[in-house]
């Protein structure tokens, strides 16, 4: 089964009196994978980069691929066509000069890439991505995109879709192995849900630096509401064990290499997928 370790790198504070905390973080996770030999992909907010390039070096030093976790931590539908366009050729731009690396992988904020954005996907080739992982193929109550193959698909405009991992709990469709969900579900459950999955997919699990950090004071985050920021807090101290178990004797790649291969000369055909759910194969 193809595995990747991936992180969504973001300053959520409010206000600039809260204290930064994400460098200790992602410092933190940076260790734990290092005493694994891991290596994984960090998507980063663009405007965090632009604050603290010393954050993408310190990731890039380490071995990990750099992503686009867009210019701001905002959904695509919050912005005009021509401001996400313009915004994530800037922010791909910035991340290659800090990291000295291509940046080859796109990941909009709460997988905001949906059927009220269909021109996405050919502004994120445009900017000059090879792939993107944005779609959560389910409903959701955020932003999800029920229909869209669960396994990597292409879109209409050729860019490659590595779509959220998602497994059924009873009448639910949830994203397993998001930070969250890895806290709180039951380890026997996640682990049932990944001998379930389709030799096909790609799994990857998303988290975020607060998700490893135990000091941090309760507060409401933004754009999220009272019981969801509760739920963000709970079982922090779960985080690095069950991160461990779902990694264990498997091999990790970065998203780009597993989307090189993906994508080369002698790897099985893609399917075809629209923004309106017509399947092209």
């Amino acid at each position: 089964m193809k595995m990747s370790f991936t992180i969504d790198v973001e300053d959520i504070r409010t206000s600039s009196d809260q204290q930064y905390r994400v460098r200790l973080n992602v410092d933190r996770v940076l260790t734990w994978l290092h005493d694994r030999g891991v290596i994984g992909t960090a998507f980063i907010v663009g405007t965090l980069a632009e604050s603290d390039p010393s954050l993408v070096r310190a990731i890039v030093d380490a071995g990990h691929e750099v992503g686009l976790h867009s210019w701001t931590h905002t959904a695509i539908e919050k912005h005009s066509p021509l401001d996400f366009g313009r915004d994530i050729k800037k922010g791909r731009e910035l991340l290659q000069d800090i990291s000295g690396q291509p940046v080859n992988g796109f990941r909009a904020p709460f997988m905001s890439l949906t059927a009220r954005t269909p021109h996405a996907p050919e502004q994120i080739a445009g900017a000059g991505f090879m792939y993107s992982s944005s779609v959560l193929p389910a409903a959701s109550p955020l932003f999800g995109l029920p229909g869209a193959p669960t396994t990597p698909f292409l879109w209409e405009c050729g860019l490659l879709e590595l779509p959220c991992p998602v497994t059924r709990i009873g009448p639910l469709t949830i994203p397993f192995l998001g930070g969250t969900y890895i806290r709180l579900l039951p380890r026997v459950i996640t682990m049932r849900a990944l001998r379930r999955q389709d030799q096909e997919s790609v799994m990857w699990t998303y988290c975020h630096p607060w998700d490893f950090d135990l000091e941090e004071r309760f507060r409401q985050y933004p754009e999220t509401g009272f019981v969801t920021s509760i739920l963000c807090f709970r079982g922090r101290r779960r985080m690095f064990p069950q991160l461990g178990a779902i990694i264990n004797d498997l091999e990790c790649s970065s998203l780009s290499e597993i989307a090189s291969g993906l994508l080369a000369p002698n790897a099985a055909p893609l399917s075809m997928f629209s923004i309106a759910g017509r399947d092209a194969a």
